[in-house]
């Protein structure tokens, strides 16, 4: 109802009631949905806060009220690139292939290892603090392959926790 965090939280008792028991939210990274600015971002206006760290709470505290439910978080990840705008691209340019004008944004060098090994780091770090159940990788793997997906799934095992990866074409 206020197309935030804090106005979902307040469904999900209702969500619960009529079956749900699992969610999957499009991406919550700054930006506007799959023309976003990366995955170790978060959108202000979906937690209402500035500071990172508090943002990184409020998904946090949504995600424990769904499992509090018996209901599953799961978060879009998008692995094509970033927005035009992003800061990431003026950051890191030789992590990126070029303009993908499809998407109105920079294409992710996905042979670069440091790429590889950040974005890797960025989804094991995100599903650890806010801990979600997974995510559904966008435009996977048709962009970056399985592997960031495997390791990250990997490590996250180290910790004790099993997550799910959903491919969006996994008949590729």
């Amino acid at each position: 109802p206020t197309g935030n965090f804090s106005g979902m939280e307040k469904v999900l008792d209702h969500l619960a009631e009529t079956g749900v028991n699992g969610i999957w939210l499009t991406p919550i990274n700054e930006g506007v949905q799959y023309g976003n600015n990366g995955v170790h971002t978060l959108n202000r206006a979906l937690t209402n806060r500035d500071k990172a760290e508090e943002r990184w709470a409020v998904v946090k505290q949504f995600v424990d009220a769904a499992h509090r439910r018996n209901i599953r978080v799961f978060f879009d990840v998008v692995s094509w690139g970033v927005t035009k705008d992003a800061p990431l691209y003026r950051e890191k340019p030789e992590w990126f292939k070029g303009a993908l004008p499809a998407y109105n944004g920079w294409e992710w060098n996905w042979k670069n290892p440091e790429l590889r090994e950040w974005f890797t780091s960025r989804l094991v770090e995100f599903l650890l603090v806010t801990g979600a159940d997974g995510f559904r990788c966008d435009s996977s793997p048709g962009y970056a392959g399985y592997g960031p997906f495997r390791e990250a799934r990997k490590r996250l095992l180290y910790f004790g926790r099993k997550v799910i990866f959903l491919s969006e074409h996994p008949s590729e």
